[in-house]
């Protein structure tokens, strides 16, 4: 008697092989996965080229915002002030966003773009912030000094030459100085008192607006800065890395660097201003 299993249907003789002669679908040998990848090679060039053409445009747009506003920039203040002045000014904030430039390439920190504002000044956006409050301090210093500088140079090229274009510029390069040394929100002092004594906040503002109390600049500026000024005066820092790590001889050393450059560049406007009284009331 036949079992079930003597009624199976024997394996032919060419097994693995159909009686069509063709390999089974177990027997064929599979494809090979270099294969199935080289046909997307092609969509995925494709893909890179485009987003490499997606951060060229974003750089170039970075560039373009760059140069619309220094462009916009100048051509405000020569509307408001003359061609000569809007070029002095403009060569003043550029220098100051070169010294700031510096000190966060020595501090391996990445930089967006440059802005310039009609009115305010301008300056960089870093991409992330410094490690401790002492970095952002010393960034933020590096803008005045480099202006600082500049103006001094100004300084020394009409005593040494006689020609009055110099003394205007070193006017308005020590002007611009001392306004962004002001201990108030938004400007370089401000983070100085953030790494230093954030208290100092309120102060720099309400001496800001005593200094220049018709300059629609500074009262603009005390309305965007006052509610995080009386922020800082009432309440203590907030216990993070980035206040508690900067050390009491760095808070003195920036807060001393700091008081120099103010002593030293008012000292030099009020020579040059002083100097600029001279020639206008000698007529020269």
């Amino acid at each position: 008697m036949n079992t079930p299993d003597d009624e199976k249907p024997k394996a032919p003789d060419n097994f693995p092989y159909s009686d069509e002669g063709q390999p089974e679908a177990s027997s064929v040998p599979p494809k090979k996965p270099l294969n199935g990848i080289l046909k997307y090679l092609p969509a995925a060039g494709l893909l890179l080229l485009k987003g490499k053409s997606i951060l060229g445009a974003l750089k170039f747009l970075l560039v373009a915002k760059s140069g619309l506003s220094i462009l916009l920039f100048v051509g405000i203040e020569a509307y408001l002030f003359g061609w000569p002045a809007a070029v002095i000014i403009t060569v003043i904030i550029l220098s100051m966003s070169l010294g700031r430039f510096i000190a966060l390439k020595l501090q391996h920190r990445k930089v967006k773009a440059l802005t310039l504002i009609p009115f305010i000044g301008g300056g960089l956006t870093a991409a992330d912030a410094g490690e401790t409050a002492a970095h952002d301090a010393w960034v933020g210093l590096s803008g005045p000094i480099a202006s600082g500088l500049l103006s001094l140079s100004c300084l020394g090229i009409y005593f040494a030459t006689g020609s009055r274009i110099w003394p205007v510029m070193a006017l308005l390069g020590l002007s611009i100085t001392l306004f962004q040394l002001a201990p108030a929100p938004f400007l370089s002092g401000g983070t100085v008192a953030m790494a230093t004594f954030p208290k100092l906040l309120l102060p720099g503002i309400i001496l800001l607006v005593v200094v220049a109390p018709t300059s629609p600049i500074v009262w603009m500026l005390g309305l965007m800065s006052l509610m995080p000024a009386i922020h800082h005066w009432r309440n203590p820092l907030p216990k993070l890395p980035y206040f508690e790590n900067v050390s009491t001889p760095t808070k003195w050393i920036i807060g001393g660097v700091w008081i120099f450059m103010g002593i030293v560049f008012a000292a030099a406007y009020r020579l040059t201003s002083n100097e600029l009284a001279f020639l206008h009331s000698s007529g020269l």
